[in-house]
């Protein structure tokens, strides 16, 4: 196998990054170019899906483990978000977060 024929898929599970690993490129598979490609996707994954997970492709070992790294750090923002929406509450307050009320979302008990 080339180095041409091979990419980096960092797959994210759960919101967190599960594996980084060496794949071959099929034929017409889409490897993004740049950096705001794949962040974009990661941002239309979360629009959509109300979270990351997915895999994604890189051409290159470094930009794979720099997007593993941003890509925990997304989550990481959003959870310390939340931590501090909790904390702001009153003593017996309620709290329902805006992603569990909306159309679509899982139930969770």
């Amino acid at each position: 196998m080339s180095d041409s024929d091979t990419i980096f898929e960092v797959i994210v599970h759960h919101n967190a990054v599960q594996v980084i690993r060496r794949a071959t490129r099929a034929s017409g598979m889409d490897v993004p170019e740049s950096n705001l490609e794949v962040t974009s996707e990661l941002a239309r994954n979360y629009r959509l899906h109300g979270c990351i997970d997915g895999c994604y492709r890189f051409d290159d070992p470094e930009r794979a483990r720099s997007f593993a790294v941003l890509a925990l750090d997304f989550v990481k923002r959003l959870l310390d978000k939340r931590i501090e929406q909790i904390e702001s509450l009153d003593t017996g307050a309620e709290f329902e977060a805006p992603e569990h009320a909306s159309e679509g979302s899982p139930d969770i008990a």
